[in-house]
């Protein structure tokens, strides 16, 4: 399966092929959880009614749910079954080998009382701040997991993540050892809130509150399986696994106001027969944001998403960035469904701008069928991201990004506006490397690119656009015959950026 890399002649298109071998045992199945899997067989299961769940949809089980968690933890780990119900939680926490089996029948259900979800050190839009616990948290653990076929929904809404909590005030820290690393300073209850909140509206004295709780999110965790079941989530991101190793997200159905599945800093990922919906991306990939994320220097590494359906109502399909500091790099899409983008959203959205640094590199899309979007691939590396808060960016060159080896094969289009839209590049670190090659459908408007090295287009056949194919500005490469000179035009989401700063909102 080839993976571009630079060979060592140093072509930015070398079909070598490179496959990390995490990935292709992650491909296989045959990783920790086929071996974790045998084991787990052998291993003591625990019901949560048991330890005194109700699963009446009104009495809280939090309690009961993280006794029965703890139990199996210490006990050397196993599955924590949940039978047919519907279980009232709060924010609860997975132990060290300890796997969390819902029944076809059963619905895990978040509170609305922010009092559920403790304060603790979280990573949010790439900088690590105090913010509430997700529904299900682990850290610091490794062979844990959440399988189905239950379904898990949490509806904190739009404005549930700032000023007064729905049921109460944000609860008390957390206990220690259950916080994530402390990069960014211990959280605590009533510590100054930092960054956004989420899409809160502002706390008292015009300070954005605590970021909100998720639906799931395990951080500094080994050998992570989330398999077979539905979610459904009200509010901010809703999973977002963080400084993980060999993740596997398989069989999901997954819906979310804001993004749907955040990869943050993860090495080692395989997203696999998944469908997932985002009313921003359906799929964020990400590493920290300026300083603080270039100085961590944990990138994004080694994913696979293959026989997904993917779709988002306000950004992208899948968006690069825009917090990528600790570089992206080894990340394959294949036998992919882009739907239902939106005419100003895009199914690909590599994101950055000056002063985030980082690396994004050997990023490959392969057999991807693309529908009713504002286009198939944008690269903004001049303005991308949100401006919510001040960046603390990265001085001088290295702070320029660098995006390099991008390639894209096999993409169908259908009812797309720009077919490629390559033109808000830096001049002082150009894109290195970008194939496109058999591209079939139709488009409004063709491809455009700007400040790009070594493109190789080859066996594009599109019908339906106006105007040129192809236009070009301080470009090289193979398969450029007939271009004409770009013309400046307004950037590719202008209509999209008007509408949301007219209700106060920002653009990520």
């Amino acid at each position: 399966m080839p993976f571009p890399m630079n060979d060592p002649k140093g072509s930015p298109h070398s079909s070598a092929g490179f496959f990390p071998a995490r990935i292709k045992v992650l491909l296989l199945a045959a990783g920790w959880f086929g071996l974790f899997g045998a084991t787990q067989a052998l291993a003591q299961t625990y019901d949560v009614r048991a330890f005194g769940a109700t699963g009446d949809g009104t009495t809280k089980d939090t309690v009961a749910f993280q006794k029965a968690l703890d139990t199996c933890a210490v006990n050397g780990g196993g599955y924590v079954v949940v039978p047919a119900g519907n279980y009232l939680i709060g924010s609860i926490q997975l132990g060290d080998r300890t796997i969390l089996k819902l029944d076809k029948e059963a619905t895990l259900t978040g509170t609305t009382d922010l009092n559920d979800y403790p304060l603790i050190d979280i990573r949010w839009e790439g900088r690590w701040m105090p913010g509430h616990r997700a529904l299900i948290y682990a850290a610091n653990v490794d062979h844990i997991g959440v399988i189905g076929p239950g379904h898990i929904t949490a509806s904190f809404g739009r404005g549930g993540f700032g000023g007064p909590a729905r049921g109460g005030a944000p609860g008390a820290a957390a206990a220690p050892g259950g916080a994530a690393p402390a990069a960014g300073g211990a959280a605590a209850a009533g510590a100054a809130p930092q960054g956004r909140g989420g899409f809160a509206g502002r706390g008292p004295g015009g300070v954005r509150p605590p970021r909100g709780p998720l639906l799931i999110e395990p951080i500094s965790c080994n050998d992570v399986r989330f398999e077979d079941f539905t979610g459904d989530h009200t509010g901010t991101w809703a999973n977002h696994p963080t400084y993980c190793t060999d993740v596997i997200f398989r069989n999901l159905t997954l819906t979310n106001t804001s993004d749907g599945l955040d990869i943050d800093s993860c090495n080692g990922v395989l997203v696999d027969h998944c469908n997932i919906t985002g009313g921003d991306d359906a799929i964020s990939v990400k590493s920290g944001r300026g300083m603080d994320g270039a100085r961590l220097g944990k990138p994004a590494e080694n994913i696979v998403i293959s026989n997904c359906t993917l779709s988002d109502r306000g950004n992208a399909c899948i968006g690069l960035g825009s917090e990528m500091s600790g570089g992206v790099r080894n990340m394959r899409v294949e036998h992919c469904k882009f739907v239902h983008s939106g005419q100003n959203w895009y199914a690909i959205y590599i994101k950055t701008r000056p002063g985030r640094a980082g690396v994004t590199e050997n990023i490959t899309f392969d057999d991807i069928d693309v529908s009713d979007a504002g286009g198939f691939l944008r690269i903004n590396t001049v303005n991308g991201g949100n401006t919510s808060t001040a960046d603390d960016p990265v001085e001088g060159d290295i702070g320029v990004p660098l995006v390099k080896n991008i390639r894209c094969t096999n993409i169908r289009v259908t009812n797309v506006r720009d077919l490629v839209a390559v033109y808000q590049t830096n001049t002082q670190k150009p894109v290195e490397g970008l194939v496109l090659e058999n591209i079939t459908g139709d488009c409004a408007r063709g491809i455009a690119l700007v400040n790009v090295n070594h493109a190789v287009l080859k066996d594009v056949n599109v019908t339906g656009y106006a105007g040129p194919l192809l236009s070009t500005e301080n470009t090289t490469g193979t398969g450029l015959e007939g271009a004409v000179k770009f013309e400046p035009r307004p950037p590719p989401d202008a209509a999209a950026r008007a509408a949301r700063a007219g209700r106060g909102a920002t653009t990520p």
